[in-house]
């Protein structure tokens, strides 16, 4: 080949090569921007879109809480509840964690409702539970942290009067008084020490002096009796309902004497005695005669257990054959022992005070037992004693810094039913 057709050829391929780049470059460095342009877009995109995508996810989706209302039935507890409403088996576990909510929700009321409030994503929101008419209990979730409240509703508080003619019997007078069930309880309770119960005689007279409470104009129940009169012929036996400054609350007599015993004979609401007190009787788990120092009474499982008096609890664990059991001292000569209980209620332990009539344990069969009940003790001096015939002492009288209260209180209430009895006179 000619040497400078070759060098010509040669320039011509560096020409068309450079070229090439140039053109490559060009559409590289075009193509580059291109991408970068098409990269920033979305962000620019996204964050205009955002306030616009929110206010429409809003309106799409809104913020509704579902409320699901469960009546209590029996058996439920407040696991299967939860279950029923789709809820973590863990939940309810932290939220009876609460001392509060333990106390009313560790063993509910059968025909008590029970509203479970969740979000959109069906998480715990709320629960309120009825305990009665006037006053739920609420429980919020507040960042995974359960907060319990009592919700009281406005009540309204009455003074009613009821009155009738005893003709042979004291439940004959409270039936033509139509003296609501409660209260007729609470009255025979008020006598039930009174030597008047065996002298009524045709033609005495029964007046009872009580309040009652409403919810929204809603009859919620009948409160307590604050005074009851039995006239026996020329004399009155007078009966008075007062509590002290220090919040201890009894029936006394008109004069300020204690009219119960100082301690509740029987602590539950049972089926029936299953075994009694008795030195000679036949162990159906040993198999063998041998003493049975207390009273069992038979009862459903959870049935709530009661403090027989004001004490301190001196033991509260497990005791071989009786299962669980709680010991409760009352002075320097009484305790009582109560045992086979499914579990305690929630703020027992020892040392612990408690109080006349307070649920202390819930009635069980652990232990040795056939069946669910409360094996039932009393020690008088260290001694086991029958419960059910003990001579229990009775209540202390008005301590003396609040008799001037007291008769104060007294003399209002007999004012009171008099001027009912005069308008009712006036009537007819």
């Amino acid at each position: 080949m000619d040497r400078t057709k070759w060098t010509s050829n040669k320039y011509l391929h560096y020409i068309i090569i450079l070229g090439l780049g140039v053109i490559i470059g060009y559409f590289f460095k075009n193509h580059t921007q291109t991408l970068s342009e098409k990269k920033s877009l979305p962000e620019m995109s996204q964050k205009k879109a955002t306030p616009i995508m929110g206010e429409i996810k809003k309106i799409i989706t809104p913020d509704t809480n579902k409320t699901q209302t469960l009546t209590i039935k029996h058996g439920d507890i407040l696991a299967t509840l939860f279950y029923r409403a789709g809820l973590p088996n863990t939940l309810w576990i932290d939220i009876l964690k609460s001392h509060l909510a333990a106390k009313y929700l560790d063993h509910l009321q059968i025909g008590h409702s029970l509203q479970i409030t969740t979000n959109t994503a069906h998480q715990f929101v709320s629960l309120q539970y009825g305990i009665d008419l006037a006053r739920s209990l609420k429980i919020q979730d507040e960042n995974n942290h359960y907060v319990a409240n009592i919700i009281q509703k406005p009540m309204t508080k009455t003074l009613e009067f009821k009155s009738s003619t005893i003709h042979h019997s004291l439940y004959q007078a409270e039936e033509a008084a139509r003296l609501p069930l409660d209260l007729q309880h609470q009255l025979n309770t008020m006598f039930s020490n009174s030597k008047i119960i065996h002298e009524i005689q045709p033609g005495d007279r029964l007046e009872v002096l009580y309040h009652e409470y409403f919810v929204n104009d809603e009859k919620d129940k009948p409160g307590h009796i604050v005074a009851a009169e039995i006239t026996n012929g020329k004399q009155h036996y007078r009966v008075v309902r007062f509590t002290a400054p220090d919040d201890k609350t009894g029936y006394y007599k008109a004069n300020g004497e204690g009219t119960l015993p100082k301690f509740m004979r029987i602590p539950l609401h049972y089926v029936r005695i299953g075994s009694r007190f008795n030195y000679h009787r036949y162990d159906p788990i040993l198999h063998r005669i041998q003493p049975h120092l207390g009273v069992d009474f038979d009862a459903p499982m959870g049935t709530p257990v009661h403090a027989i008096g004001n004490g301190v609890v001196v033991f509260c664990g497990q005791m071989r054959g009786y299962g669980n059991v709680l010991i409760v001292k009352y002075g320097n000569i009484y305790k009582s022992l109560y045992a086979h209980l499914e579990k305690f209620a929630y703020h027992i332990k020892d040392d612990e005070r408690v109080k006349k009539g307070e649920t202390i344990g819930f009635v069980g069969m652990t232990g040795w037992t056939t069946g669910p009940h409360l094996h039932f003790a009393v020690f008088k001096n260290g001694v086991a004693v029958n419960p059910l015939t003990v001579q229990f002492p009775h209540e202390s009288p008005i301590p003396e810094q609040y008799r001037h209260a007291f008769f104060d209180k007294t003399d209002h209430w007999f004012h009171e039913m008099k001027m009912y009895e005069h308008a009712k006179l006036a009537s007819k």
